[in-house]
């Protein structure tokens, strides 16, 4: 017998009966301070106005409340338990001036100051790990799935290596910790794998063995009970279940639909498997490890190795083909339409992805105000007087409220699929606004230049590239604006359009006349020196 199967410490573990492939979700909150933006500490306040209620929790910090759903044979009966239940904090955290919102991480709040609870567990955790233990300002989402045998937990868990790492990257959302980009695509992993009993599983290979491990971690002290051991994918025998832990919080009810979704296709997949007398895939744990880090670093970039094989896959071809093999489990759960919402992850992008791209939109703007201030402080003084700086200068205006517009929606929308019509709205104004106004401001400037013709030319092309610049500029611009709002008529949009690009074509029009004016002063200057040869010839 191999030492990992010693009984001598024996900690039975019952495994509680449930209903095959029911379902149970679990999703942590921040409590976020309206004025400051930063975490409150009012966890216990808020709990103590909507006790009792069997769907809202405590964490083990006081900034922190979890949502639980029941025991539910649809995902959306789990989403319903779990939007109720945001209802109803609503009316306590509204007069506190708190704000509930999830991430697997608070982008900039100090860990070292954060409360935890008052209790006998969580003090006995902190004081054992220490910083480590004080450094826990993590957020996750936990899914629950029922089994019907306890033969099937450990092969399940065992075959859910194969695919954690591919829920951890769709659900990445802690790119930042502290007020520091980590580079990581989920850094709430890198962080909870200090605690004793986080991080991948062992892979035990009977039940005997796992009881062997829960009783002699008991006898020494490492826990106090087997609810202690935090693998990212454990089974649950009080609730006759495997549970999935190893997600990041979901930022929106989508993500967490589609990763509860996912999770619970996969289970009954791996179940109708074992039915079947087949025998799982399990990977060797040093590619479960690998796996976990390539998936925290890179996210949805991450090349992962998906099977025993060691062969490998980036992760959105793999997750793309599993929604597709794993439809026709979808459809006998009801969970197809959340399912199919995985979908819109891979197309918008996971919420670290998001994050970064408004932050970053946030650092272009604080950039370009280096640039963007100087240069008004020059206009106000010298007003431009051109076509080209006007219309440059409007071109400018065009793409720093995009910027604002972009990052804005992104870091708002309360969905995938509203970021990417954030995106999908501003690029028309992008284009028009910004693009072709700049095209025409830089051939305005550039035109007399590239004729030449010398300094009295270039002064009259110059002169005719800008006729009525202020008109052309405002005229266009006042057009534009109403042709690029989706709230207005398409009728008066494309009037607006088509008017805008009336106004605009006297560019073109303008280096017609330019290239024209050009030709007739050369061919004066040509006549005008053939004369003069022709008197300075002998008679």
């Amino acid at each position: 017998m191999s030492p990992s199967a010693r009984l001598v410490h024996r900690q039975p573990l019952p495994f509680a009966h449930s209903e095959r492939s029911t379902l149970g979700v679990e999703w942590e909150l921040q409590l976020i301070d309206r004025d400051s933006l930063d975490l409150r500490q009012c966890a216990a306040e808020i709990l103590r106005a909507v006790q009792p209620d069997p769907h809202i929790h405590g964490e083990m910090m006081l900034n922190t409340v979890e949502l639980v759903s029941g025991a539910r044979r649809t995902v959306a009966e789990c989403l319903e338990d779990i939007a109720l239940a945001f209802d109803r904090l609503l009316p306590v955290t509204e007069p506190l001036r708190v704000d509930l919102s999830s991430a697997g991480t608070h982008p900039f709040a100090d860990p070292l100051v954060q409360k935890v609870t008052d209790t006998e567990r969580y003090a006995r955790l902190v004081d054992r790990t220490r910083l480590w233990g004080h450094q826990m300002l993590i957020f996750g989402t936990h899914v629950h799935v029922g089994l019907e045998d306890r033969a099937k937990a450990l092969p399940i868990l065992r075959a859910l290596l194969t695919r954690t790492a591919h829920l951890q990257c769709l659900s990445a959302s802690s790119p930042f910790w502290a007020g520091l980009d980590t580079g990581y695509a989920d850094n709430r992993a890198m962080m909870f794998q200090q605690l004793p009993t986080a991080g991948a599983p062992h892979q035990l290979e009977t039940w005997d063995e796992l009881e062997a491990y829960a009783g002699d971690m008991i006898h020494t002290g490492v826990i106090e009970d087997f609810t202690e051991v935090r693998w990212d994918v454990r089974p649950s025998p009080r609730l006759g279940t495997i549970e999935v832990r190893a997600c990041d919080a979901a930022t929106n009810l989508t993500e967490l639909a589609g990763i509860a979704a996912l999770t619970q296709c996969l289970v009954e997949s791996f179940s109708r498997a074992l039915d079947r007398g087949e025998e799982l895939d399990a990977m060797p744990a040093w590619y479960v490890d690998e796996n976990k880090w390539r998936s925290a670093r890179y996210g949805m970039d991450a090349i992962l190795i998906t099977d025993s094989l060691g062969n490998e896959e980036l992760v959105t071809d793999t997750v793309e083909r599993m929604v597709t093999e794993l439809a026709p489990v979808a459809a006998d759960l009801g969970c197809e339409a959340e399912l199919e919402g995985v979908r819109a992850t891979l197309e918008a992008g996971a919420s670290y992805q998001r994050q970064l791209a408004a932050v970053g939109a946030a650092t272009y703007l604080l950039g370009a105000c280096g640039v963007v201030i100087p240069a008004l402080k020059i206009a106000r003084r010298v007003p431009p007087t051109s076509f080209a700086t006007a219309g440059a200068a409007a071109a400018v205006g065009w793409f720093l409220g995009c910027v604002v517009l972009v990052g804005a929606g992104i870091l708002m929308a309360d969905d995938v699929a509203g970021a990417r019509r954030v995106i999908h709205t501003v690029r028309v104004a992008l284009g028009a606004g910004f693009a072709l106004q700049i095209l025409a401001a830089a051939l305005s400037y550039l035109t007399p230049v590239m004729l030449g013709g010398g300094p009295a030319t270039t002064r009259v092309t110059n002169a005719i590239m800008d006729r009525a610049a202020d008109y052309r500029v405002v005229a266009a611009n006042s057009c534009l604006l109403p042709a690029v709002l989706p709230v207005l008529p398409w009728t008066v949009r494309l009037t607006c359009a088509l008017t805008a690009g009336a106004v605009a074509g006297y560019v073109p029009i303008g280096m017609g006349l330019s290239w024209v004016e050009v030709r007739r002063r050369d061919r004066s200057r040509r006549s005008r020196s053939e004369s003069k040869q022709a008197e300075g010839r002998p008679r």
